[in-house]
């Protein structure tokens, strides 16, 4: 192999761990922000705040801002998902969303989320707490965290935030713990095998 080759060759995988360690970073970073960015709802339901609403076999998203209404209309509704049933109802959330649908539904005043799925959790007899994302637009993230009884609804927090914009804010304090790293490391590594290298 040539010199050359052998150069390409490092430069190349220099180039492919810096960017993973690139990647890593901006995941971590950018992987907790829904729970980090999470507000305490204090009063009343957010607009925005998905609710998953159970009428007899089916279930769907609801939004805040229609939950009341929806509600009165379906007078026969729970907010419980029966235990060991939660795939079922998963699926039937996945197929009532726009972004499913062939071709896809681009109308953001559906009512119909563009995408959305939950998890529930049963925290005493007759009462579940849900996390549930529902979103109108791809490039927004919406959450809502919630308790809920067979036919009230407690909510406690609630994110809201859009996607894109996470490249202005966060990705470049990525790029800079990803130089900072590469450059402090082997640095440490080269001293540490000097150290142990004088070593008698």
């Amino acid at each position: 192999m040539s010199p050359r080759l052998k150069d390409n060759l490092k430069f190349i995988g220099g180039l492919c761990a810096v960017g993973l360690t690139f990647i890593m970073v901006s995941a971590l970073m950018i992987g907790d922000i829904t729970e980090r960015g999470k507000s305490k709802v204090d009063e009343g339901i957010p607009g925005a705040f998905p609710v998953v609403v159970r009428v007899e076999d089916k279930a769907q998203i609801v939004w805040g801002d229609d939950l009341n209404q929806y509600l009165k209309d379906h007078p026969n509704y729970s907010l419980l998902i029966p235990e060991h049933q939660t795939d079922k109802f998963q699926s039937k959330i996945k197929s009532n969303i726009r972004g499913a649908q062939s071709p896809p539904n681009f109308d953001k005043f559906s009512g119909l989320p563009w995408d959305a799925s939950f998890t529930v959790q049963t925290i005493a007899p007759g009462k579940q707490a849900f996390k549930v994302y529902a979103t109108w637009d791809d490039d927004w993230m919406n959450v809502g965290w919630y308790q809920a009884t067979d036919k009230e609804i407690f909510p406690q927090y609630h994110t809201k935030y859009f996607g894109p914009g996470l490249a202005f804010t966060h990705l470049p304090f990525a790029a800079m713990i990803t130089a900072a790293l590469w450059v402090i490391v082997p640095r440490l590594i080269r001293r540490f095998r000097r150290k142990f290298a004088t070593t008698p």
